[in-house]
Order: structure tokens, then sequence, then C-alpha cells
């Protein structure tokens, strides 16, 4: 294994991982692609990258105020 596929494996590991303690199921297509499922929706995510931003984007605490 390539210090590069090395690199890609443990990055989706983690992602995979802290999908799992969020409830998502994380799964990697042949050609690249992301798949985030959860209660029989998917997500479809171009990467690694993308999909572990939308994971940090998911819970971040709302600073909208109530009028």
């Amino acid at each position: 294994m390539s210090d590069a596929e090395a690199k890609a494996k443990k990055a989706f590991d983690g992602l995979a991982a802290r999908a799992a303690i969020n409830g998502y199921t994380c799964y990697a297509t042949t050609v690249g692609n992301i798949v985030l499922s959860r209660l029989g929706g998917a997500w479809l995510f171009d990467g690694v990258a993308a999909a572990s931003a939308w994971l940090d984007h998911l819970y971040q605490p709302s600073t909208e105020v109530a009028a």
C-alpha cells in the first residue's frame, strides 16, 4: 500500500468512525464517492472532505437569536 493510499484509508476510517458516532453508516463506492445513510435516507458526496464538512456542519450550534 502506497503512502497516498494509507492516508486515504486513514481519512476514510476517521470519517466512518465520526459518522457512526452520529448514527450514520458510511460507505465508499468503487469510484471514490462517499455515501452516508441513516433512517432510510442517503447522502452522496464527492469525497471524504465533502462528507466530513457536511458532518461538521450538522451539529453546529445555532447563532440565531429569537426576535
